[in-house]
């Protein structure tokens, strides 16, 4: 549970802030009751969201901004062998600013 790796950082270091990767709550497991319970286990100035796929499947629209822990809106440009800085730039612009 997030409540025992959180408590498991903590005892590495007081001062920890848990940066975790929002692309696990793509997976159907995660209704909105599950993602709540997970994130409410850690103080929402302990825990920053990478919001690793915002450009394409946003999770912090379905997840009420992560129920106010903060996070960063992430596009991946080289995700999946692509090398280029390819995309499609109005929906980019559009998401982060939404984000906003």
């Amino acid at each position: 549970s997030s409540k025992a790796v959180f408590s498991a950082m903590q005892a590495g270091d007081s001062q920890a802030v848990w940066l975790m990767q929002g692309w696990l709550f793509l997976n159907s497991f995660w209704h909105l009751d599950r993602v709540r319970a997970y994130l409410s286990s850690v103080p929402n100035d302990r825990m920053v969201i990478l919001d690793l796929t915002s450009e394409a499947a946003p999770q912090w629209t379905r997840t009420e901004a992560y129920f106010g822990k903060p996070f960063i809106w992430n596009t991946l440009h080289d995700y999946g062998g692509q090398q280029g800085l390819i995309g499609n730039l109005p929906k980019i612009h559009d998401g982060f600013a939404s984000a906003l």
